[in-house]
C-alpha cells in the first residue's frame, strides 16, 4: 500500500483533538533532540515555521504526506518507517 494511502486513511479517520493520540509529535520531537536540533532548524530543513514544528510536537496538527516524506528524510529513514514508528507508538 501506498504511503499516501495510509497517511489518508490515519488522517480521515482522527479529528484534529486525536492526533496526539498517535504518538506523532513525541515522535519527532525524539528524532529531532536526537539529531541535536532546534525546532527552528527542523523547519528550516522542512521550509515550514517553528510554530507549525511546535503545532506538530503538541499533537495539534498532523503532518500532510508530503510532509512526512521530508521529515523521514531529515530524520533519514524511509517513509515507510516512520509512519510504521507512528502508528505503533
Amino acid at each position: 500500500m501506498r504511503l499516501w494511502h495510509v497517511w489518508s486513511k490515519v488522517r480521515d479517520r482522527l479529528s484534529a483533538k486525536k492526533f496526539g493520540d498517535l504518538n506523532f509529535g513525541k515522535l519527532i520531537r525524539s528524532h529531532r533532540q536526537s539529531g541535536d536540533m532546534t525546532q527552528s532548524d527542523l523547519a528550516k530543513l522542512l521550509g515550514s515555521s517553528k510554530q507549525y514544528i511546535s503545532q506538530l510536537e503538541k499533537g495539534e496538527r498532523l503532518a500532510s504526506v508530503e510532509q512526512v516524506k521530508r521529515l523521514a528524510e531529515v530524520f533519514e529513514m524511509s517513509p515507510g518507517i516512520f509512519v510504521i514508528q507512528v502508528l505503533q507508538g
